[in-house]
């Protein structure tokens, strides 16, 4: 994963595995997809609705917030749905996973996550 700030209010996040560079988004500040607090990013995404076969309607938002602490990553993603089963019964879902990845500063502005470890150094992902 490497985070970066390709021009004044845009951040770049680009996701690559052994292979290479495999996906990456930019998000601007000005379309309010993300915003800098102190010592956070908070990142969205806009909602997306969709339409079952048969079950209903649902619409789904997703958050990010990233935050430096020490040498790592720590991501905060929290997942909020909303329903109509059968186009008339509502239902509210949601979800957090925090995870926290090693991270590398490879250049100003830009930083480089390696691979995601909890405090014993395993693969960690915490569900709320």
């Amino acid at each position: 994963m490497t985070l970066s700030f390709p021009r004044v209010e845009q951040i770049q996040i680009g996701v690559s595995g052994r292979q290479g560079q495999s996906s990456s988004a930019t998000f601007t500040a000005e379309k309010g997809r993300f915003v800098c607090h102190t010592g956070s990013v908070m990142l969205q995404r806009p909602a997306v609705w969709s339409l079952g076969s048969g079950l209903g309607l649902g619409r789904e938002s997703v958050t990010l917030e990233l935050f430096s602490v020490e040498d790592y990553l720590v991501v905060k993603w929290a997942r909020h749905r909303f329903m109509l089963l059968g186009f008339i019964v509502p239902a509210v879902d949601r979800d957090t996973d925090w995870c926290r990845f090693e991270a590398t500063r490879i250049s100003e502005g830009k930083t480089e996550s390696t691979r995601e470890v909890n405090q014993r150094g395993a693969a960690a992902s915490v569900r709320e």
